[in-house]
This record gives structure tokens, C-alpha cells and sequence, in this order.
């Protein structure tokens, strides 16, 4: 019988994908019977977690630029109260995903995929570590989100004024 310790219900896979970026069937097919690989993966997920906190940066420069200086633009109106507390949640979510970033930089920098392996056999914990290492993948798409409504929402009709 084949193991089946990372073959879990549904909201373990899911923040698996999350956290590694592959399934757990994949996982043990390409990473654990090949210990080659395991370098190639790290780098993936290292790279992965830059790109999300570049643009965690970014969001964060892009609100706090919106909300320092005064509209010029007759399209948007960024003082307006929703366009306002939008950028306020994009800066947050943002400033979120870069501080979960830090120490999900630093368990996917010291991790084994022998240790993954061994860590899923504790749900509790395994599912806490999941969460943890996929949390700036959450909070970067909240802050997007929130950076788009803001967007939305500071808009106005130029023939109106």
C-alpha cells in the first residue's frame, strides 16, 4: 500500500499548493524519490516569494505616493473617503505580506523536503506551518484588490466639474 501521509483532505492540499506550489502527489513524485531536484524547487519557491514581495513593495510606494499628494488629475479623486480607506487596506495588506514574507523567506530557505515529509505526519502542526508559508501569497492579491477598488472608487466624471 502506498503511503499516504501528505495525501490529506482538501484544505490541506489546497494550502499546500499554496505554500509549495506543487500538490502533494507531485511533491513526493518529483522531490522526495529525487533529491536532485530539491535545489531546482527551493529556487522556484525563493524566487516566487521576491516577486510577491517586490510587488508588495510596490503597492505600498504606489498608496503611499496617492494619499501624500494631492490629486492633479480631474479623473480621480484619491482624498474622497472610499478611494481612501482602500489605500489605507492595499497599504496594510501589502505591509502584511511583506512582514509574513520575512519568516517564510527564512523556512523555505532552512527547509528539507525529508522534513516536509516527516513534519506531515503532525496535522496541526504541518497545517500551521502551510499557513504560515502561504500567507503572503494571500495578502498580496488582497492588497491588488484593494489597490483596484481604490482605483474604482476615486473615479469621477471629468464633465461634471
Amino acid at each position: 500500500m502506498e503511503d499516504q501521509h501528505l495525501m490529506a483532505p482538501v484544505r490541506f492540499q489546497a494550502f499546500f499548493v499554496l505554500a509549495f506550489g506543487v500538490t502533494p502527489t507531485r511533491f513526493e513524485q518529483e522531490i522526495l524519490t529525487n533529491p536532485g531536484n530539491e535545489s531546482h524547487w527551493k529556487n522556484i519557491l525563493l524566487v516566487r516569494l521576491m516577486l510577491l514581495v517586490f510587488g508588495s513593495g510596490t503597492v505600498m510606494v504606489t498608496t503611499v505616493v496617492l494619499t501624500t499628494r494631492q490629486s492633479g488629475s480631474p479623473v480621480a479623486d484619491w482624498m474622497q473617503p472610499a478611494p481612501f480607506r482602500a489605500l489605507v487596506a492595499a497599504f496594510t495588506f501589502a505591509l502584511c505580506g511583506l512582514v509574513t514574507a520575512m519568516p517564510t523567506f527564512t523556512i523555505l530557505r532552512n527547509v528539507k523536503a525529508a522534513t516536509i515529509r516527516e513534519l506531515s505526519y503532525r496535522r496541526g502542526l504541518f497545517m500551521l506551518c502551510l499557513v504560515v508559508i502561504s500567507l503572503p501569497t494571500f495578502f498580496m492579491p488582497a492588497a491588488m484588490i484593494a489597490l483596484g477598488s481604490a482605483v474604482l472608487a476615486g473615479h469621477r466624471d471629468p464633465t461634471t466639474r
